[in-house]
């Protein structure tokens, strides 16, 4: 597919310090996080983050996304397991079309071929899942690769500012301030220790 590149037109110089002495570039990545945020990821489920030295498979991180928790929830409510998936299939189909999850529901209980002859549960409905973010290591995010949710990033980008009373943007690197910021802001934290990053130096593994 096409590759759509944007320009963030913004100063990458920051300071070194901290206990790590690594670079406070809290400010810097606030403010590309906002350019990220004005683009049209709303369109895509995840947003990924990476180090421009890093090396990423994506095929690995799709596989890891299409699992549990973080894969569809199998559907109940509409009689054989068969049925139950041609339902839950049509129904949101009919969600993609503009129809609501009652009005779905209820053309879909309908008689075959229109319908999947079954009044099924409005579990099988659509809705957006809930925004999270993932943590690559034991010892909390580590920045070469940062994976969040687009709702996650929606409630970052929108209310970023609130973190600024507990939190130091002077004294933290952007990947911690980041995990903090979006704990307090209450988004779901999935832990996926040694399933992001592969070199033992990166998270003491």
């Amino acid at each position: 597919g096409s590759v759509l590149s944007v320009v963030a037109d913004l100063d990458f110089a920051t300071k070194r310090g901290g206990r790590w002495n690594v670079s406070l570039n809290v400010d810097l990545f606030v403010r590309l996080w906002a350019r990220v945020a004005s683009t049209d990821y709303t369109r895509h489920d995840w947003v990924v983050k990476l180090d421009a030295d890093a090396v990423f498979f994506p095929e690995r991180l799709r596989d890891l996304l299409s699992s549990a928790p973080f894969g569809e929830a199998p559907e109940d409510g509409c009689g054989p397991a068969a049925m139950t998936a041609r339902c839950a299939t049509q129904v949101r189909a009919l969600q993609r079309h503009g129809a609501t999850c009652d009005q779905a529901l209820e053309i879909a209980a309908g008689a075959p071929p229109s319908g999947c002859g079954y009044p099924c549960a409005r579990s099988v409905c659509w809705s957006p899942p809930a925004p999270a973010y993932l943590v690559n290591c034991r010892y909390g995010m580590h920045g070469p690769i940062e994976v969040l949710r687009a709702g996650a990033l929606r409630i970052f980008a929108n209310r970023s500012s609130e973190c600024d009373d507990g939190l130091d943007r002077g004294n933290l690197a952007e990947d911690r301030w980041l995990q903090a910021c979006l704990d307090i802001l209450g988004v779901q934290r999935h832990n996926m220790f040694n399933h992001l990053l592969a070199d033992m130096w990166k998270c003491g593994h």
